[in-house]
């Protein structure tokens, strides 16, 4: 079996000198207990001599023994002596321990207050952020308002023209309540009588130019078809077309003519267009009529000069799907007119 230092738990080599106690008969290592051979022979060694302060059999060195038994080796110290010890020390913490405890809670008050301090210049930037925000959103809110203020009043003036517009064109009608319908009637006859009974004198005073007859179609579409079936009679019968006598109306033979019901603005502008196309050779109204007078399937164009200002709706109608490539107005010929194509 090997044997052990029983304080340092190293194996201890058969040659090796050793102690041996002669009351635990425990082995230990000589540097281990700081054996010299000076205090006791090898063969009266104790490892522990002064057993009543240790509760085993634990090894002490030299020096620690040494200052043991020099301690226990001093002459006691007078009771009076330890007394006024006693009272100094307990008089010295009396003294000293609240200052210590100020010391210590001022301490951690001053790292509260430093954090509280933080923690308010902290908030106090948000704060000003958030004024700021406010001040800028109080702006906005306050030109927004201003702005619907102005939109309202432009609303109530446009409605205000626009009821103007709508009574300017009502201005030469009159409505007359209370005559029972009936199936035949004849509202001419009926005007007739009104001026008969009340002695108004009704004259026509434009009796050379026959008044306009305004016609509405249930929609757009149906309005070109009938467009495109006058403007395909008259090409088709140039040397009879659509006229008074036509139409089964007596008298004086006159042309009926067929077009959009445009405002008088329109008007004017249409008839200004026609005279800059027929001046300048452009065809728009040629391929306009084309398009409605016949039914093609396929319609490819170049050199169209078209732009932005000019719709689809204006040249085609809903029978087609159109694919365009304007000229750009960003390209080296944006000067220049010209160009483009056209697929439908």
């Amino acid at each position: 079996m090997p044997l052990e230092c029983a304080r340092c738990s190293v194996t201890i080599p058969v040659i090796q000198k050793r102690l041996k106690c002669t009351k635990c008969t425990k082995l230990y290592h000589n540097d281990c207990v700081g054996y010299s051979g000076e205090n006791k022979p090898r063969t009266q060694w104790v490892a522990n001599p002064l057993r009543s302060r240790f509760s085993s059999c634990t090894p002490i060195s030299k020096t620690a023994t040494t200052s043991l038994e020099a301690t226990y080796s001093t002459k006691d110290i007078p009771l009076d002596l330890l007394n006024k010890i006693e009272d100094k020390v307990i008089s010295s913490i009396r003294n000293e321990l609240p200052a210590i405890i100020r010391d210590i809670y001022a301490s951690e008050l001053n790292e509260q207050l430093q954090a509280l301090n933080e923690s308010t210049v902290l908030l106090n930037n948000k704060y000003e952020e958030l004024l700021k925000v406010v001040n800028t959103k109080s702006k906005e809110i306050a030109f927004l308002h201003t702005e619907n203020n102005e939109l309202k009043d432009t609303v109530l003036d446009l409605q205000n023209r626009l009821s103007k517009v709508e009574q300017f064109a009502r201005q030469s009608n009159v409505e007359i309540v209370g005559v029972p319908q009936h199936r035949i009637e004849n509202t001419n006859k009926i005007i007739e009588k009104i001026c008969s009974v009340t002695g108004f004198n009704l004259s026509n005073r434009d009796s050379k130019k026959p008044r306009n007859l305004v016609c509405q179609f249930p929609n757009k579409f149906v309005r070109d078809n009938f467009l495109a079936a006058v403007i395909n009679y008259n090409k088709t019968h140039k040397e009879k077309k659509l006229s008074s006598s036509l139409l089964g109306i007596s008298g004086p033979v006159t042309p009926v003519y067929v077009n959009e019901h445009l405002t008088r603005t329109n008007k004017i502008l249409h008839a200004e267009t026609r005279k800059r196309a027929k001046s300048n050779g452009t065809k728009f109204q040629e391929v306009h009529k084309n398009v409605l007078t016949n039914n093609f399937m396929i319609i490819i164009l170049t050199e169209t000069w078209l732009n932005n200002n000019i719709f689809d709706s204006e040249i085609f109608d809903t029978r087609y799907e159109i694919y365009r490539r304007d000229r750009q107005s960003n390209s080296f010929y944006s000067n220049k007119d010209g160009g483009g194509a056209l697929i439908a």
